[in-house]
């Protein structure tokens, strides 16, 4: 193997794995929230919810804030991301028409997407953690 054929193995394999950590940013916070949804069906959809418990469902509502702006982050990193590689590709077609610098500025804004949507999940579960006491 040449170091050309290495340097497109190790392109494709950064790009999987980009792509695969913006499936599982999406993937927790969309899950946290699914999951605060069918318990809060199972716990209000009974007699009520008892007095002890009022404080937890509190945050599990606003937890659902929480959970659901880092999914929509995760989505904000995936749209940096394919127009970061769209500006790459142009600037490679044409680099006196389109500046390499404009994809790494998106490049950059993906990558600030995807921190802060997993930040917005730890926020959500420590909301959680902290109302249940534990």
């Amino acid at each position: 193997m040449n170091q050309s054929e290495r340097v497109a193995r190790l392109e494709n394999a950064s790009l999987e794995a980009a792509a695969n950590g913006l499936k599982a940013l999406l993937l927790l916070n969309g899950g946290a929230s699914i999951a605060i949804f069918a318990f809060l069906a199972q716990a209000l959809g009974k007699e009520g919810v008892a007095p002890e418990y009022t404080v937890l469902v509190r945050e599990l509502v606003r937890s659902l804030g929480w959970f659901a702006a880092g999914a929509g982050t995760a989505v904000f990193a995936t749209f940096f991301a394919y127009y970061s590689n769209q500006k790459y590709a142009a600037s490679l077609m044409d680099p006196e028409k389109v500046s390499w610098r404009k994809g790494a500025i998106l490049n950059s804004a993906g990558a600030v997407m995807a921190v802060l949507s997993l930040v917005l999940f730890w926020v959500g579960v420590y909301r959680i953690w902290a109302a249940a006491g534990v």
